[in-house]
This record gives structure tokens, C-alpha cells and sequence, in this order.
């Protein structure tokens, strides 16, 4: 029986949510490790597709209206992550990477 594609995504996200192995997803399915790895890779490469239509990065003026934002609603004291150098830096002085 193949799965719908509902099926595939719920499979795909407690795989993602989980970390565990596909033996353990797929027998809480009632699936075979290769149903589940079709339905891990399936899912990943739409989710690989649609990407560039809901993930952006805030640059300039928005970047610095986000980071406000989330300062005031959980003190989030001014992170960056730095893309170029691909280095973390907390810039409150209580971390630097």
C-alpha cells in the first residue's frame, strides 16, 4: 500500500524530531526502514525546494529591528551569528566563540 503524502510528512517528521533511527520510526509506523528512508529523503527535498520562499536573512535596518524584538520579549542580549567568518559571538561579554 503506498503512502499518501500526509503520511510521508508525519513519517518524515518524527524521524527530524526524534533523531532516532528508521528501524525505530518505522515500527511505530507499522513501516520498513526503506519506507522510511523514501519518506526522509522525499520530504527533505521538497522541504530543500521551498526553502528560498520562507527562509530569509534580515540584513541592515530589519536585521536590527529583530534583534530589538527579540530583546524585548525574552532579553535576548544582542546575538550575531556571523555568516563570513562563520563565527558565534555574544556580544554581552559572557561568551565569545
Amino acid at each position: 500500500m503506498a503512502l499518501t503524502p500526509f503520511q510521508q510528512i508525519i513519517i518524515a517528521l518524527r524521524f527530524y524530531a526524534t533523531g532516532s533511527y528508521y528501524r525505530l520510526v518505522g515500527d511505530s509506523f507499522g513501516i520498513s526502514v526503506a519506507s522510511v528512508a523514501r519518506c526522509v529523503d522525499r520530504v527533505s527535498l521538497a522541504l530543500c525546494y521551498i526553502t528560498r520562499q520562507f527562509i530569509t536573512f534580515p540584513v541592515g535596518r530589519e536585521c536590527s529591528e529583530i534583534k530589538r524584538c527579540f530583546y524585548d520579549i525574552a532579553v535576548f542580549e544582542k546575538i550575531l551569528f556571523d555568516l563570513r567568518s562563520n563565527r558565534k559571538t555574544q556580544l554581552n561579554g559572557m561568551q565569545k566563540m
